[in-house]
Formats: structure tokens, sequence, C-alpha cells
């Protein structure tokens, strides 16, 4: 009787066991590995959201979603991560839109720099890109065809002119050397400087540009304060920075951890907001003690940059390459849609 006792004691121990096991391999073949790479270093904003989606979509998946990461350009220059997760090599990345002008013109023809604050902006980009059934069709659809799809959008904080001088108005701009100054600068008697944000620092210190306009809390990390005398923020505020993920990878992911990076899309739009509004805040905290001068654009002036930069250039340059491209109505539509909802949305008729 012992030894039956013993050999069914034994043999409950061996069933147990298995079950553990198969259990536990169960789990770990349900774990799956996602690679995402960008060209931020951890510690700039871009990185520091990034880690913050992938924090995020491993605790929604409830763990079951882990990455391996490469961040500070290991796996390139910043023009390159688009080929990179077209072909797969990576299956996330931070999209950087100056860097994608000539593949995805349809998606850059909404300005992805608006007027109204953190949550004002957000709320009208997302409106077209994500909310009108159309727009979020077309530009969908792009990117698609690029083998990628957007996860998330962020708040960028308010963008600056970052100057050697005291500036207040369009007006004071005329005739300076300004680096991040596109073609459409000109018509505020600009001259612009082709330069990287890396290049701010020391240009700015030596002289080379009079001006530079950048996004606040990089021209904050990177110190500009240190060799200006003026930070005129032009009341727009940037939108973008999207994390994106290979369009196969992501038909390839069970259902619930698509729901999880849904979910850790949105959490990470939340979080970019409160992201922002910090780092403006202590951002201003530094040109305070630093005795930097702050002055803003009047209303007039806000309007105007609008529509001429965001407007009348930008979007005509990404129009222009759609056509080239085969999607000049696509375009066009996107352009009458994005007229529509910023009239609505900001009382600024576009003729």
């Amino acid at each position: 009787m012992k030894a039956r006792r013993d050999k069914l004691f034994k043999l409950v121990i061996f069933i147990v066991g298995m079950i553990i096991t198969l259990t536990v391999n169960l789990s770990r073949a349900e774990e799956i590995t996602l690679k995402y790479a960008s060209f931020f270093y951890p510690h700039e904003q871009g990185g520091i959201l990034a880690k913050k989606f992938l924090e995020a979509a491993e605790k929604f998946s409830g763990g079951r979603i882990k990455f391996k990461t490469f961040f500070s350009g290991a796996l390139g220059a910043p023009p390159e991560y688009l080929r990179l997760i077209e072909t797969g090599s990576i299956d996330l990345t931070t999209i950087l839109p100056p860097f994608v002008q000539k593949d995805m013109p349809l998606f850059l023809t909404v300005p992805y720099a608006l007027p109204g604050g953190e949550e004002k902006s957000l709320k009208v980009y997302t409106k077209i890109v994500l909310e009108h059934p159309e727009a979020a069709q077309i530009i969908s659809e792009e990117a698609k065809q690029r083998n990628i799809k957007f996860l998330a959008f962020v708040s960028m904080g308010p963008n600056v002119i970052v100057s050697r001088k005291v500036i207040a108005s369009l007006k004071d701009l005329r005739g300076m050397k300004m680096g991040g100054a596109e073609e459409e600068w000109k018509e505020f008697g600009v001259v612009g400087v082709s330069l990287l944000p890396q290049e701010g620092y020391e240009a700015l210190a030596r002289g080379l540009v009079d001006a530079f306009s950048m996004g606040f809390t990089p021209s904050i990390d990177l110190k500009w304060y240190e060799v200006a005398r003026c930070y005129l923020f032009d009341n727009h505020y940037g939108i973008g920075l999207p994390i994106a993920i290979n369009f196969k990878r992501w038909e390839s992911l069970p259902k619930d951890l698509q729901d999880a990076l849904i979910k850790a899309g949105k959490e990470l739009t939340n979080f970019s907001v409160v992201q922002a509004k910090n780092n403006t805040e202590e951002g201003l905290k530094i040109l305070r003690e630093k005795g930097i001068e702050v002055r803003y654009l009047s209303k007039e002036d806000t309007e105007i940059l609008f529509k001429i930069i965001g407007l009348k250039y930008r979007r005509n340059k990404t129009a222009a390459r759609a056509r080239e491209m085969g999607k000049g109505k696509e375009a066009e539509r996107i352009i009458q849609i994005t007229n529509k909802v910023i009239e609505e949305e900001y009382g600024i008729r576009i003729d």
C-alpha cells in the first residue's frame, strides 16, 4: 500500500512539474521582442518620449512585449531610419518630419507646427490626421505604402527664435542670418543658413548666424542661452516625432498586443503634453536666472507667420512633391480639409 502511495505521489509531482514547465515555456513563447532604433540620445526629448512609449507598451502587454533598443544613431544617420523600418531591419522608430518629405508628402501637407498651446495644437493636428475619415485614410494609406503604421503623435512644446539681440516682431528679423530657416523665411527679409541644431551653439557664439529657429526644449538642452540675448516665442507648438511600426510586423502581432501598443501610444500622447509644459516652465526659470530677454510675437504676427510658413510655403512644397508622385488629388484634398479645420478651430480663413 505504501509503495503504491509513493508511486502515486511521484506521479503527481511529475505531472505538476510538467505543467509548470509547459506553462513557463508557453509564457516564453508568447513573449515578443521588438527592435526599436532612432538617432536620438536617451536623455534628449525624443529619447525620453521613446522610452516612455516602450515602458508603457511593456506594461500594457503584461510584460509580453520586450524591446531591444538602439539609441544615439547607432544604426545610421537620421535619413536612414525610414529605410530601416520600411525594410523590416527594425520594428519601430521615431519619425522626424524633415527627413521624410520626399517619401511622405501627403503626411507633411498637414502643418506640424500650430498655434494655440500644447493641447490645442495637438487636438487640431490629430483631428485632421487621425480623426477625419477621409484625411486619416489618405495619410494612413500613404504610410502603408511605405510599410509603416503610426502609433502615436506627441506635443513637442513651443517653438522659439533664439537671437543674439533683442527682437520682438517679424519686422525685427529683417536682414538677420538665421539657422533653421528655410527659404520661406526670405519673405520676412531673413537670410537662411543651413545648419544642424548641434551646430547652433557654435554658430551663435561666433556670430555666424544672428538667430536660430528651434524648438524651445532642445534649445535649452543645448544651452543656447549661454550665447544668446533673447528668446522670442513665435506662439507655434510642434507636433511631431511620431512612433511608427513596420506594417507587416504590426499585422503579425496578436490583437491583444496590438491593443497594448495602441494604449501605449495614447499614454505617450498624454505624457508628452505634461512633459512639454514642465519643460517650458523649467526652461523659462533658467532664462530668468540667466537674465535672458523673453518676448512673444503678437497675435497679428503669429497669424502672418502661420499663413506664410505653415500654410503657404511648406505645404505648397509638399503638395508639389505629391503631384510629382502622382498624388496631386490627394494632396489637394488634404489641403481643403486642413483649411476647413483651421477655420473652425482658429477662425483663420485661408484664401
